[in-house]
């Protein structure tokens, strides 16, 4: 017998369980052979650096062997460097964003430099071609617009602009660099 009349009884909600389709099945690689990607390192001296290369193998353990573009072997031959990448130093190459109007100070930039794409900001500006980017080694370096393009970071799949933000915290933190710049 029931301790309630028909209408107060209580109904257990239904439970529904959705499943997201990431769009590849897991044991797939993120990366397929030939796809031309940039690689990074966390090696001192570059961190913040992009270089381009080419996916030449997939390998175990989220591992891949990629072919620079343009790093040579340091046997200072003509071989372009072909070397073991873990998938998390691995991402697409960003789309072609244009830079729309000028340069702006404090704008994130990667700035191409030493055969890679290094991570910087816009110090000071020389005219609307033209302008001085520091680096996060604090070494500044004068750069024609046409070797610059604006920072995006790559996050869960998908290419967000950088805003000034991170940039801005470390920049804060040594405002001195900043405020005390003179071109020489």
């Amino acid at each position: 017998m029931q301790d309630k009349p028909p209408h107060e009884i209580k109904k257990k909600p239904k439970v529904k369980i959705k499943f997201k389709f990431t769009g590849k099945p897991k044991n797939e690689p993120k990366f397929k052979k030939g796809e031309i990607v940039e690689v990074t390192s966390d090696d001192e001296g570059y961190k913040g650096a992009w270089f381009v290369a080419t996916i030449i193998d997939t390998l175990e353990n989220e591992k891949f062997l990629v072919e620079h573009r343009d790093l040579l072997m340091n046997d200072g031959g003509i071989d372009v460097l072909k070397e073991e990448i873990e998938a998390k130093f691995i991402r697409p190459c960003p789309p072609h964003v244009p830079m729309f109007g000028s340069l702006k100070r404090l704008q994130e930039v990667d700035a191409w430099y030493n055969d890679g794409w290094w991570e910087g900001m816009v110090v000071e500006l020389v005219n609307s071609e033209e302008c001085y980017v520091r680096f996060r080694n604090n070494e500044v370096l004068k750069f024609e617009s046409s070797k610059l393009r604006p920072h995006q970071d790559w996050i869960d799949g998908k290419w967000i602009m950088s805003s000034k933000v991170k940039y801005l915290a470390y920049f804060f933190l040594h405002l001195d660099l900043i405020r005390d710049y003179q071109v020489a």
